[in-house]
């Protein structure tokens, strides 16, 4: 496991270093490349950490009240 995390640091360190480089020497569309790559990473690590928070709540998971529009079926709080 913790291969695996630095493994990942030393990825993005990669991405950011090489997108530095290619800044410095005027190469906007290579300084641009790896972007598209962190932020898809970065979507995956949130949606890792979501789904880890709901797995370890313990408590029941109520839907919220509240959110139908008026007059819509089901809005009165009774089954469709």
């Amino acid at each position: 496991m913790r291969a695996l995390v630095w493994a990942q640091i030393l990825f993005v360190l990669l991405c950011v270093g090489y997108s530095t480089v290619c800044l410095f020497q005027g190469d906007f569309q290579g300084a641009f490349l790896p972007y598209p790559i962190l932020i898809l990473y970065y979507i995956m690590f949130l949606q890792k950490k979501r789904r880890k928070a709901n797995l370890s709540s313990d408590e029941p998971v109520e839907p919220e009240k509240g959110h139908a529009l008026p007059g819509a079926p089901g809005s009165d709080g009774r089954r469709l």
